[in-house]
């Protein structure tokens, strides 16, 4: 069941992440496409009019990725939040000590990337 769920929280984080890093940087491109079209270059060898292609499938969908994005987001943190409160059930005292401390700096680190223009980083 654990692993049911964080197969799912990654293939989930994944399609998020484009729309977390939905906010233009220079040139107009958005971080999350580029680093989307990056990976999928690298990995599937794409040449430079595949990755134009890819690029314009995201551009056209960039829309339907952020409202789902927004209607997601506060289910999804939720659903973290109980899947952490289970796990705490099972640990010791000073694992739940240092879970907390690692759940702490993880979101701080997903806090970061999905607002690039913090102060906090």
């Amino acid at each position: 069941m654990l692993l049911l769920a964080a197969l799912l929280g990654g293939a989930v984080g994944s399609v998020a992440t484009i729309g977390i890093h939905g906010r233009r940087h220079e040139g107009g491109r958005r971080p999350g496409s580029d680093w989307y079209v990056r990976t999928l270059s690298r990995e599937l060898q794409l040449s430079g009019e595949q990755r134009d292609s890819v690029r314009a499938v995201l551009a056209r969908h960039r829309g339907g990725m952020d409202s789902m994005w927004v209607e997601m987001a506060p289910r999804m943190k939720a659903w973290r939040q109980a899947l952490r409160a289970e796990i705490r059930t099972h640990l010791t005292p000073e694992q739940q000590r240092r879970y907390a401390e690692y759940t702490a700096r993880h979101d701080a680190g997903h806090d970061r990337h999905s607002n690039p223009d913090s102060t906090t980083r």
